[in-house]
């Protein structure tokens, strides 16, 4: 009974966080994409501010 309500409780958070990283990680990819089509330096400033290369 209580093994349930964890593995309950543990799908619903997983929901959550995976609910809360697509809705951070696809505005920021499709930004990027429009961003690189219309002003490519731009682009990649924004880019390396958000992963810089070494």
């Amino acid at each position: 009974m209580s093994l349930g309500i964890v593995v309950i409780f543990a799908y619903m958070l997983m929901g959550f966080w995976m609910l809360v990283f697509l809705g951070l990680w696809i505005p920021l990819m499709t930004t990027l994409l429009f961003m690189e089509r219309f002003s490519p330096e731009m682009g990649e400033k924004l880019a390396a501010m958000i992963a810089p290369r070494d």
